[in-house]
């Protein structure tokens, strides 16, 4: 489960760097806790976010698996049946 999680967060990145969109706000973040440097890179952030070298660290634990919850509404029409 986790390596499937990592692989999708992994494949979306990629598409977003090859797309020029910076979909996650490495940007805005940067910006938020680096401000002065972040002026430096923004001429050229696009450039930059494309050439990012990152990893990705999957920790997913499932409390329980095979439950489904229906909704209220569901609920409602089962008990006027």
């Amino acid at each position: 489960m986790q390596e499937k999680i990592k692989k999708t967060i992994t494949d979306t990145f990629k598409s977003a760097q090859d797309l020029g969109a910076d979909i996650y706000g490495f940007g805005a973040a940067l910006y938020q806790k680096h401000p002065k440097e972040w002026r430096a890179m923004k001429p050229n952030w696009d450039a930059l976010f494309k050439d990012i070298d990152f990893s990705v660290e999957v920790d997913a634990h499932l409390a329980q698996t095979g439950q489904i919850v229906q909704s209220l509404e569901m609920e409602e029409r089962m008990h006027e049946n």
